[in-house]
């Protein structure tokens, strides 16, 4: 009988390759094997924003992948915060790669070449450990499908981004604010925009450390005035939400910026 994704439909795979060759080859191997298709990324930041926008039971991925994004920092992404489990695929087997992409805590690692039903295994079991956990799942799937709603129809300046800074996700508004609408990911968010003091209308100069960290340890939402990359200076609402590995350690940060009169 075939295994079911963890809400008991057909398990949905999305596919993380950048050969398309071999993405090809994958897709074909996966849907007749009987899974269901989430989509096919060629980059790290496309494979976030697609395990954003879609359901999505395993994430099938290489770990080498071209662009700023590579196959580790998407899958400490997707696994810690939409807790979707996570299989390399890689030709490399030395013990130092292991180690490497150990920190991304992933569901299983396949070695190139392998058997087609090596893969069927690997899904089944990742999908089980899902199934199995899948009520501890309910609020984390609540607070992710609350900000993905945030991120993509609300107007405001919403993203995910790494602890020093550098962009893994942003709303449409965010690339128009932050960016003008310019290519983003793997830039540091805040490059090109100013922070000042509301009350005292003098620049920030570390807004990481003075308004991000502050809001993050102290669970407040900070205000201040942004001069974003398009715009007049704006008085505006931030409010940041940790990442965490499965050991509670830290691994990116939500982001989240209302202007208080609603406009960029």
């Amino acid at each position: 009988m075939m295994n079911t994704g963890w809400d008991g439909s057909m398990p949905r795979v999305l596919i993380v390759e950048d050969d398309k060759i071999i993405a090809s080859l994958l897709e074909q191997l996966v849907t007749s094997q009987g899974f269901s298709l989430s989509g096919i990324a060629s980059s790290g930041e496309q494979a976030i924003e697609l395990a954003l926008r879609s359901r999505t039971d395993i994430m099938l991925t290489n770990v080498n992948l071209e662009g700023p994004i590579d196959g580790i920092t998407s899958a400490q992404v997707v696994g810690a915060f939409l807790k979707i489990p996570v299989i390399f695929i890689s030709a490399r087997h030395q013990p130092e790669y292991i180690d490497k992409i150990k920190v991304a805590y992933p569901a299983s690692f396949i070695i190139k070449p392998f058997r087609p039903e090596e893969l069927y295994a690997n899904i089944v079991l990742a999908t089980s450990f899902r199934s199995a956990v899948n009520t501890a799942l309910d609020v984390d799937m609540a607070r992710v499908n609350l900000f993905v709603n945030i991120a993509i129809t609300k107007r405001s300046v919403a993203g995910i981004m790494t602890l020093d800074g550098k962009l893994l996700y942003a709303s449409g508004m965010a690339q128009r604010a932050l960016f003008k609408g310019e290519p983003t990911y793997g830039k540091y968010a805040f490059q090109e925009i100013a922070f000042y003091d509301s009350s005292s209308n003098r620049p920030i100069t570390s807004p990481l450390s003075d308004i991000f960290n502050e809001a993050l340890v102290l669970g407040i939402n900070k205000s201040c005035t942004i001069q974003f990359a398009t715009g007049k200076p704006k008085v505006c609402n931030v409010i940041v939400e940790g990442v965490t590995d499965i050991t509670g350690s830290p691994i990116a940060l939500l982001f989240d910026i209302v202007p208080i009169d609603g406009e960029i």
